[in-house]
């Protein structure tokens, strides 16, 4: 009778032993439990493994760069039938010449051109025929309705600039129209004295009315809750605005325009005094 823990020798070829229905055998005698993970791996790591080439050392490290210059001047074969690429090109490292004069000031001039470049120009064309308006006084037009076409669009303007102000997107179009409304007011004064309305009852009527409406914008446009206004006494730039806009009444008698420029060049100086005198706040926000 044969012992139970007798070993069964099994003899396999080269041939037998490089199928694949060996391993597949061995799997199924690990998985009935013929045969241990141990047995296997032992198995396996004495009669089913092939040793590897030993990797070849370069001895000196001028064999290295050699190969490299065999490689850049013998390429290999694979990639003659690629088609060539063409070089790449070598960055100027030249310094860079220096414009010419025309192109410096093209480059300047277009710069210049923004939206704040192009609002200040808008406010000077205004001012501008303000003043062209004011001293030709339209002869052809009575003067309430030469002073009425000038006080119209000054309420436009400050009309706008209230509608700009509520626009989030907006803000420098509305402070650039609140600038116009400000510099066209002492306009608006001029040529009331200089179309003399008040010589007419339609004429007092209308510079009455005018002026006050011009006082009252003023004080808004100057209020100390404004964005327009940053100045550590609010209502002193206020009424030297105000005067300043009034002054320029009475000057068709002698004397007078001497007068007003004196007053309100010394009154600006002092507000001026003042003002510096007092650290500024900051705008209050409504």
């Amino acid at each position: 009778m044969t012992r139970p823990d007798r070993p069964i020798i099994i003899r396999l070829s080269s041939q037998q032993a490089m199928r694949p229905e060996l391993l597949e055998g061995l799997e199924t005698w690990l998985q009935l439990g013929l045969l241990s993970d141990l047995q296997v791996k032992q198995l396996c790591q004495e009669y089913l493994t092939c040793p590897l080439p030993t990797p070849t050392t370069l001895s000196t490290e001028a064999e290295p760069d050699r190969a490299i210059g065999n490689a850049r001047q013998d390429p290999t074969r694979d990639f003659e039938r690629l088609p060539s690429l063409p070089p790449s090109p070598i960055p100027d490292r030249s310094p860079v010449l220096s414009r010419s004069w025309i192109g410096r000031s093209l480059q300047s001039f277009m710069a210049e051109i923004s939206v704040i470049w192009l609002l200040f120009l808008g406010v000077f064309l205004v001012v501008v025929s303000s003043g062209v308006l004011a001293t030709s006084q339209w002869q052809n037009f009575p003067p309430v309705g030469q002073y009425g076409i000038l006080f119209t669009y000054t309420l436009a303007f400050f009309a706008a600039s209230l509608w700009t102000s509520r626009q989030q997107t907006l803000r420098l179009t509305a402070r650039t129209l609140q600038i116009t409304t400000l510099l066209i007011i002492p306009i608006n004064f001029w040529m009331i004295d200089g179309l003399k309305l008040w010589q007419s009852v339609a004429g007092l009527a209308m510079g009455t009315i005018a002026a006050l409406t011009l006082t009252a914008i003023t004080r808004f446009l100057l209020r100390p809750t404004s964005d327009l206004i940053q100045s550590a006494n609010p209502r002193l730039t206020t009424l030297n605005s105000l005067a300043l806009s009034w002054l320029h009444w009475g000057w068709s008698l002698a004397g007078i325009p001497l007068i007003a420029t004196y007053i309100g060049t010394i009154g600006t100086a002092l507000s001026l005094f003042f003002q510096l005198r007092q650290p500024p706040h900051p705008p209050i926000s409504p």
